[in-house]
Formats: structure tokens, C-alpha cells, sequence
């Protein structure tokens, strides 16, 4: 009966070995440790929070932008967003209220977004199917701290792990010190640039330092890729805090560096912290749907180049008129300002008529 028990023991071992080192093997391959990394970076994908950044830039001629604050709550549902929060500039309070929404599946994308200042009307704009442009005006807001999420906007609404295994040619680098963390080092070239990520081990894979360099035929240049001929993108200084059990990225500083084609250097630097972190909010059924009233103007960006002006619907964006005489409330006015322009020109076209024929008979 022993010899029974102790044969059965040792065929579960032998069952269970293989899956532990299967195990092991993951978490110290490039693909395993990318996993580990996503799969920390997804526990935000249901969450709401506070979230304060702020932003430095500089232009060429070392121009200086004056310091902006960002105080907002961020509520996220996997890939609709919500941001509402105050925008200082320069130590002055704009009472601006800024609202995101984004919807984004694939190649299907849609957007609006509103700002108030005092009596300003609000503002939008909206995608239907170029998911770039999406990326590029919203996940990629950097002002709003969503690369703690490791969304760095040209990956979509794919965190940079997720992006870099379906992107594949990854490679394992020898581990690296980062804020006296021993780090394992991830290398990749992808179209969209060079990266390498430093990954901790110790809180799920979850980066202490991303590098990406950006070349002159790499793709996912901010503004457009003819704009800068190299980008460099740095997140550092990561904090790190249990949130409800889990470690989470709660801090951190994205430096973002730009040579333009004449050689001018553009730098951006961003600081964002997170607070009264919730991985299990309850959300109310309209906090994701659009709160644009209906006949906003906005900006069909998959029509940007017609001339034609888009008005919100409630629900899409529809056209409404030529840009050219204003929105419908300055229809009327500036129609007959164009009116009373023709008539002008006409009657100087008679004037100068009349004087060329009274000299000819004279």
C-alpha cells in the first residue's frame, strides 16, 4: 500500500514538473517577462482615480512655454476613457473644464471633445475610422498621464508590452541597475522606432525605465512624420505602490525630445502622480456616453480637408455647412455681409466701366 501511495506521488510530481518549469522558463524569457508586464499593466483597465500632471516645454530659441498644471479624475472602462479637471497655465485658473470620451476597437475609432472657459461654446472633435489620428489627439495625451499605463498613443489602445509581443523580434539583454533595482532588459526594433524597457521582477514585470528613439523612416512621429527627423521618448523616476494588493505605477516623469528638419529642438517634459486609485469602480451607465450638445461644431477629422463644417448630431458628427459663412447661428449675417460684398464689387465694376467709356467718347 506504501509502495502504491509513493508511486502515485511521484507520477503527480512528474506530471506537475513540466508545467513548473514551463513556469520558470516564462519568467525569465523575453516573451514571459512581456507577458507578466501586460498583465500588470491591464489591472488599471477598470479604474478610477485622481490624477495631477504637469508640463514643461521648449521651443527652438529656447523659447520656454509657461508651466502647466492638469488636476483631473480619470475614469476608464478597458478603452473608453472620461477625464474632467481643472487646467492651470502660468498660475493663472482658466476654469477649463476638459471632457475625453474614446471609443476605440481595431481600426474603428470614435472621439469627442469639449472644452468650457467662461462663456466659450464648446468644442469638438471626432473619428470614425482613422484609428492614427485617434491615437495621436487622444491616447496619446501625454498631459494626461496614460503612459503610467504604458499607452504611449502610436501602440493604440495597446499598452507597450502588449504592442511589443505582437510586434515580436524581441530580445532578453543582460540585467541592469535602475535606481539600485536590478532590472531585467528588454530590447526591440519595431517601424515604430527602438525600444528597450526596464522590467522589475519583483513587482510583476512592471517597467522602472522606457527608451524609445525614433528615426528619420520610423513611424508615429507626434504632429506628422515629416515634422521631426528623430524623437526620443524617456520614462523614468517610477514610483511604485501596492493599490489595493497589487503593485501599480502611481508616479513617474515622461521626457519627450523632437529634432526638427531645420535642426531646432523641441522638449517636453511631464510629471504625473495618481491617487484615490479604485480598481473596482461602479460606474453610472451615461459616464461614458458623450455629453456634447447636439449642433456643436466640430472637426470631422476623416473629413479635416473639405472645407465643410461638421456639427455634432448627439450621437455622430453630421455636415452642416461651408466653412466659409461660419456656423448656422452666423449664417444669416455673414450671407448677407457676402451679399452686400458682391453688390459692392459690382457697383465698382460699373463705376470703372462708366469712366472708360465716357473717355473714349470724349
Amino acid at each position: 500500500m506504501k509502495c502504491r501511495a509513493g508511486l502515485l506521488g511521484v507520477l503527480i510530481s512528474c506530471l506537475f514538473l513540466p508545467l513548473s518549469a514551463w513556469c520558470e522558463e516564462d519568467l525569465v524569457s523575453a516573451e514571459g517577462l512581456l507577458v507578466r508586464c501586460d498583465r500588470a499593466l491591464c489591472k488599471t483597465a477598470t479604474s478610477r482615480m485622481v490624477v495631477e500632471t504637469t508640463e514643461e516645454s521648449v521651443i527652438p530659441g529656447d523659447v520656454q512655454f509657461p508651466e502647466q498644471t492638469w488636476h483631473f479624475q480619470l475614469l476608464r472602462s478597458n478603452t473608453l476613457f472620461r477625464l474632467e479637471g481643472e487646467h492651470t497655465n502660468n498660475n493663472k485658473l482658466q476654469d477649463q473644464s476638459d471632457t475625453y470620451f474614446l471609443s476605440t476597437i481595431d481600426d474603428h475609432a470614435s472621439v469627442d471633445y469639449r472644452v468650457r472657459n467662461g462663456e466659450e461654446a464648446p468644442q469638438g472633435a471626432s473619428f470614425s475610422s482613422n484609428i492614427e489620428q485617434a491615437q495621436q489627439y487622444c491616447v496619446y495625451g501625454t498631459s494626461y498621464g496614460f503612459w503610467l499605463d504604458g499607452m504611449i498613443g502610436f501602440t493604440g489602445t495597446d499598452n507597450i508590452a502588449a504592442y511589443l509581443m505582437k510586434a515580436g523580434a524581441c530580445s532578453l539583454e543582460p540585467d541592469e541597475v535602475i535606481d539600485g533595482i536590478s532590472c531585467k532588459v528588454i530590447a526591440a526594433k519595431t517601424p515604430y522606432g527602438t525600444f528597450r524597457l526596464w522590467l522589475d521582477p519583483a513587482v510583476e514585470c512592471l517597467f522602472r525605465k522606457i527608451e524609445i528613439h525614433k528615426g528619420p523612416s520610423d513611424k508615429g512621429k507626434p504632429r506628422s512624420d515629416d515634422a521631426f527627423t528623430e524623437v526620443d521618448i524617456c520614462l523614468d523616476q517610477i514610483t511604485i505602490d501596492s493599490v489595493q494588493g497589487s503593485p501599480l505605477l502611481t508616479a513617474g516623469t515622461y521626457s519627450w525630445e523632437g529634432t526638427e528638419k531645420g535642426g531646432g529642438l523641441v522638449q517636453c517634459k511631464v510629471t504625473a502622480r495618481r491617487s484615490d486609485i479604485d480598481l473596482s469602480p461602479a460606474f453610472h451607465e451615461k459616464d461614458f456616453v458623450s455629453e456634447l450638445p447636439a449642433g456643436t461644431d466640430i472637426i470631422n477629422l476623416d473629413d479635416r480637408d473639405s472645407g465643410v463644417q461638421y456639427v455634432w448630431d448627439g450621437k455622430k458628427p453630421v455636415a452642416g455647412y461651408a466653412s466659409l459663412f461660419g456656423s448656422p447661428q452666423r449664417f444669416a449675417g455673414n450671407y448677407l455681409r457676402l451679399i452686400l460684398m458682391a453688390v459692392g464689387f459690382a457697383l465698382i465694376l460699373i463705376s470703372v466701366s462708366i469712366k472708360i467709356r465716357k473717355r473714349r467718347f470724349s
